[in-house]
């Protein structure tokens, strides 16, 4: 069904990944404007690049931009951000001592902290179930590793890392998603 309705493109996160949004409250927003938005991975922070004024067929819209980041959200953001780095360094680090030769580039590490996915270069392989275990442990969270050169589409269900059952309790850090090519990296 086509529908007119106050849409935004915003670039989400470290990765980059520009989508088509609805503004929740039917606000319109300036570029530039940061703004958290429900994705498939959870809330994330978002950049308004520009509102889209054309008609779009419901499925064409992402999800929800559920408002502009406000204070609480920058001071949360900000901490984040820094346990982020924290992550991908002891990421990194147990990669090296289980002899894994893959090298964490960035993660995603969505406000709702539910989850972090880590992308690597590099083969996945058994040992990263030990590592996802161990940094799950300490940051109390879901980890997910999706290889770099993987498309965005394949990988963790449709919609890339965090949909489906991946970022679950019963999504890749425990072996159950069955859709996720790093799903042989996660298992026991």
């Amino acid at each position: 069904m086509a529908s007119m309705t106050n849409m935004h493109v915003v670039r989400i996160g470290s990765c980059g990944t520009v989508g088509r949004y609805v503004a929740d409250d039917q606000q319109t927003y300036e570029r530039g404007t940061r703004v958290v938005c429900r994705t498939q991975r959870g809330l994330e922070v978002g950049e308004v690049l520009a509102r889209d004024s054309s008609v779009v067929l419901d499925e064409d819209v992402l999800d929800e931009e559920v408002r502009p980041l406000d204070q609480q959200d920058e001071t949360r953001f900000a901490d984040q951000t820094r346990r982020r780095a924290e992550a991908i360094e002891k990421c990194q680090t147990l990669l090296d001592q289980a002899c894994t030769p893959a090298v964490v580039v960035d993660a995603v590490y969505p406000l709702d902290e539910q989850h972090i996915c880590f992308y690597v270069l590099g083969e996945l392989d058994q040992s990263m179930s030990s590592v996802a275990r161990e940094i799950g442990t300490q940051f109390n969270v879901n980890v997910l590793f999706r290889p770099v050169a993987e498309d965005a589409t394949g990988s963790c269900g449709s919609g890339g890392c965090g949909s489906g059952d991946c970022g679950s309790d019963g999504g890749c850090s425990t072996g159950g998603c069955g859709t996720c090519p790093a799903a042989d990296a996660c298992g026991e």
